[in-house]
């Protein structure tokens, strides 16, 4: 059996013996592996007979989150992921799974509760002395994001080298160095060692709890169902417009005036999706009237963004703010401008900017005097309102859509130390990427409120049917009984490649972006 030896326990490459995983679980470990990382047409009613069948078996329960997590279903895994972590208190991922996403909130007393305060296996299951390679790994990727935003960079290299000895080939590897010393030099303006610059606003606690009077009953629908049939949608849809158009306003300042309470736990929240469901209503209507309720919206706190879109907000509102923004680009230039706007909506809007260069050929040069425009008031804006992740995604919209006439403005921001690497790679690789001779363009796809419900319940058509699965892909998969890891390439993976996780998205709009944002 291969092993390394570390301070206080063993770390082993050779699958860990558990009595319940025979032969015959293994085995379907693996094909249920398969299910939940290709996001397979009615997973969910596979895994979930699964689990019936073997309760006490935690993988498979975490096979059910990946699951939901690959059809973008975020709201659904995280509460598959809490039952988890609720009825197998030591099934480490799932609590792996809940700190990454506490790092992404900026929540760390809630990782030190769940991983315990030296983040170490050791002190966290002190009865074990052989640890398994990816329990290792894992604790160390939050490890390093821990330690990063805490300021402790001696403490984020000690437990990056415990990663690069277990696994030297990981991806994670070259992220992580850039993460540290692009965090390090930026400390000073945009961290403290204990606390942090706040980059939205404080979501104001409000007294509300009376839903509003609508023109039409049919908008309590939207209260009511988090995914919308193509019947709800034409229902909808077919009301009249003008009064249509106000009860969807309506509804998105209800968010907001009842935030506190639709942010307590007793409010049902498989039902936040009204809010999204009515920003893709008012796109479908068209109704460019809307955008500066949109981008109210778009203007709350990091805390409400989430808990209203969580990961749907970098995936889908570009397409929003593209078809009711495309002929009102300074009222656009305007809001990314604004102090206090979260990251991921100020890239929304870029990312509609720039798309237009690809989607409308004939208004490249102004989008790219747009772009230019915005890069200009950061070179010359003050410090203390910059924001790295922006810049370094914004750099990531200009190689999208091949802006070499923007490379004097990129050098000054990397120039001035104002761009994250995380989010966009170094000045050589946009270099190489920018006067290559790829000149590769990624233009985004435009889905229709229809599809994305469908990519949201998880019915979408996929070549996926359990009988396509051969002996080979049985007898090649090798599974760790603890891992919910997916197979990855241990190539270096591009902003633009598809990410190795199996998402299906961009690795720069998938785990690049959730780096960033940890």
């Amino acid at each position: 059996m291969a092993k390394l030896k570390q301070i206080g326990y063993t770390i082993t490459y050779d699958q860990l013996v558990d009595e319940k995983i025979t032969p015959k679980v293994a085995k379907l470990m693996g094909e249920m592996h398969e299910v939940a990382i290709q996001g397979s047409k009615n997973g969910d009613k596979l895994l979930e007979k699964t689990i019936a069948t073997y309760p006490s078996i935690p993988q498979f329960k975490n096979y059910l989150s990946i699951w939901y997590n690959t059809k973008g279903n975020t709201k659904k895994a995280i509460e598959v992921n809490d039952s988890i972590i609720k009825k197998h208190p030591e099934y480490l991922f799932a609590k792996v799974n809940k700190a990454a996403m506490c790092i992404d909130n900026r929540d760390f007393d809630t990782v030190i509760k769940l991983l315990g305060s030296s983040l170490d296996l050791k002190a966290l299951y002190p009865e074990r002395t052989v640890f398994h390679v990816s329990e290792v790994e894992a604790m160390s990727n939050i490890a390093v994001q821990y330690y990063v935003y805490k300021g402790d960079f001696e403490q984020a290299r000690i437990r990056l080298d415990i990663l690069k000895e277990i696994n030297p080939e990981s991806v994670l590897i070259d992220a992580f160095e850039n993460f540290i010393l692009a965090t390090e030099v930026l400390s000073k303006s945009t961290m403290e060692t204990e606390d942090f610059m706040r980059t939205t606003i404080n979501q104001p606690k409000t007294r509300k709890k009376l839903a509003p009077k609508f023109n039409h009953k049919e908008i309590e629908l939207l209260y009511k169902k988090e995914i919308l049939s193509e019947e709800d949608i034409q229902m909808l849809l077919a009301l009249p417009r003008v009064t249509l158009i106000n009860d969807l306003e309506t509804v998105l300042e209800d968010s907001i005036a009842r935030y506190t309470y639709f942010s307590k736990e007793e409010f049902d929240s498989s039902n936040y999706n009204f809010v999204f469901n009515s920003l893709l209503l008012l796109r479908e209507l068209k109704a460019t009237e809307s955008l500066p309720k949109l981008l109210h919206v778009l203007a709350q706190s990091e805390e409400y963004l989430y808990m209203y879109f969580a990961d749907l907000l970098p995936e889908y509102l570009w397409m929003i703010i593209y078809e009711l923004g495309q002929n009102q680009i300074e009222v656009l230039l305007d809001y990314v401008k604004k102090p206090l706007i979260y990251t991921y909506s100020k890239t929304s809007v870029t990312s509609a900017i720039s798309q237009l260069a690809l989607f409308q050929p004939k208004r490249r040069r102004e989008v790219i005097k747009c772009l230019k425009d915005v890069m200009n008031y950061y070179i010359k804006g003050k410090e203390e309102e910059i924001d790295p992740d922006f810049i370094g995604l914004l750099i990531g919209d200009v190689v999208d859509i091949q802006a070499k006439e923007l490379l004097p403005e990129i050098e000054k921001l990397f120039e001035l130390e104002y761009v994250d690497y995380m989010a966009c790679g170094d000045l050589e690789e946009i270099m190489m990427f920018l006067t290559g001779d790829l000149d590769e363009v990624l233009q985004l796809e435009i889905k229709t409120i229809g599809q994305i419900n469908m990519m949201l319940e998880g019915n979408e058509d996929l070549d996926d049917d359990m009988d396509s699965f051969s002996n080979e892909m049985y007898n090649d998969f090798i599974l760790n009984q603890f891992t919910n890891h997916q197979i990855i390439n241990s190539q270096k993976v591009n902003r633009n490649d598809p990410c190795p996780c199996g998402s299906g998205k961009k690795y720069k709009k998938c785990c690049l972006l959730k780096n960033t944002n940890a």
